[in-house]
């Protein structure tokens, strides 16, 4: 998700649970997306938009904090040329985001022309998608504009709304879809599936949840540094021996990635490793004699992983230009950990030289010309302290940028590569901080 929607859905979810927000940092970070008078939906985003300024304002005003006199004062003036538009891409991209953030004081002074444009939109609900419809209608109905939709019946609002037992999907081939079904319970459609607080952006479901192996190894790296993984074993072992294990001996096993990160698991939750399918050494000798790319990374730390060993090749050669990318690195060190060659060891300390910024911290790689990848990277810093076999340098990211004081990292507007993902980073930091310096910080 967009940084914007990330910001409104965790302040929607944070006042529905009753946690505390520190207004002042959340209004910071959404002024730091304002372009003039508009908002961007983050900070790689070069075309701010009424509909990201409708969300921007919507999310000040949760919080208690009124937004700037200029995107006010512009967004009741597009709000006035949009009143007479009658397009219907213009209604769900621009009209309704706009008329959905109106205060009081607006509503009065466009009173006339609101109703006009909500009986429009009335008119036009049923060449809507499901989507588009019950999104708008959800849209005006938690607005000051509300009350003005109730009388609109059910049998407009809900035309051709497919309601499953699990919620409301598209179509019948397809599964409920969490963010039609969030959207159908706010536009009065259907009642509550699963337990509020429902976000706009949906409801994950508990498959939702759980269904990614390389997501549940972040997670529950996480959960550990924090001594919180008992919550989470049950669920996650039932997911491991019912759907990721039988993926994995089937015909057709769902990536290398995922060997991994089952491997990886499998160690968190201390489960059987019996049903673990076995690699072919022969696979793992191509991935050792590859110099320049990264398909045969997986394999290689899969087999590490399972223990494997082999014979060193006769010589390493020191002159290939390797290039400098912290997966090239920790390629070559796996190699270094599977043959004990420690040519392959020379290379990995090459490459993190050439990666090192000297404050303890990495680049994740580097390219000339480029300057988007000289920042420090936290799971570059997580993966050169596996290779160096240390622990990583928490207080060197945090001087960087790359991670608050709580550690938690990635997706920093300091931090540009698109790798270090909050999830991913602070369970890469995470792992090396608390001292586990044998696991691979990052799950793939």
């Amino acid at each position: 998700m967009p940084e914007l929607a990330v910001i409104d859905s965790a302040v929607e979810l944070a006042i529905n649970t009753g946690v505390a927000i520190d207004s002042g940092k959340v209004a910071q970070r959404i002024e730091s997306l304002r372009t003039g008078s508009m908002y961007r939906s983050d900070m790689k985003d070069n075309a701010p938009s009424w509909g990201n300024t409708a969300v921007a304002m919507k999310a000040l005003r949760k919080i208690r904090v009124e937004p700037p006199a200029a995107v006010v004062s512009a967004a009741e003036n597009a709000l006035m040329t949009s009143l007479d538009l009658r397009k219907p891409d213009d209604l769900v991209d621009r009209v309704i985001p706009l008329m959905a953030v109106m205060d009081e004081d607006a509503m009065r002074r466009h009173a006339t022309d609101v109703a006009e444009q909500l009986s429009h939109i009335k008119s036009e609900l049923p060449s809507m998608s499901a989507l588009d419809r019950v999104t708008s209608v959800a849209m005006i109905r938690n607005s000051p504009l509300g009350p003005e939709t109730t009388a609109w019946p059910s049998s407009l609002v809900c035309k051709n709304l497919l309601v499953t037992p699990q919620g409301a999907a598209f179509t019948q081939e397809r599964a409920a879809d969490s963010r039609l079904t969030a959207n159908a319970v706010d536009a009065g459609c259907l009642s509550e599936f699963e337990p509020p607080p429902w976000l706009q952006s949906g409801w994950p479901s508990l498959q939702a949840v759980t269904s990614s192996p390389q997501a549940s190894v972040a997670g529950l790296r996480i959960a550990k540094a924090l001594s919180m993984t008992e919550e989470y074993k049950k669920p996650l072992t039932a997911q491991l021996t019912q759907t990721w294990l039988p993926a994995l001996q089937s015909a057709k096993p769902d990536g290398v990635g995922n060997l991994v990160s089952v491997n990886a698991l499998i160690g968190l939750l201390n489960a059987d490793s019996k049903a673990l399918p076995s690699r072919k050494l022969g696979d793992v000798h191509a991935a050792i004699q590859d110099d320049k790319g990264l398909q045969g990374f997986p394999l290689l730390l899969s087999a590490w992983a399972e223990g494997a060993r082999l014979s060193p090749p006769a010589s390493v050669d020191s002159d290939v230009d390797l290039g400098a990318n912290i997966f090239v690195a920790a390629r070559e060190e796996l190699k270094f950990r599977l043959t004990g060659s420690e040519g392959y060891r020379a290379r990995a300390t090459s490459v993190l030289q050439k990666l090192a910024i000297g404050d303890g911290t990495f680049k994740f790689e580097v390219k000339p010309g480029n300057t988007e990848t000289n920042h420090a990277s936290p799971i570059a810093t997580a993966i050169a302290a596996w290779i160096t076999q240390s622990k990583v340098n928490a207080e060197s990211l945090r001087s960087a940028g790359a991670c608050t004081q709580d550690l938690l990292c990635g997706g920093l507007p300091q931090n540009t590569v698109a790798v270090d993902t909050p999830l991913l980073a602070t369970s890469a930091v995470l792992t090396s901080a608390t001292g586990d310096t044998k696991s691979f910080p990052l799950a793939l």
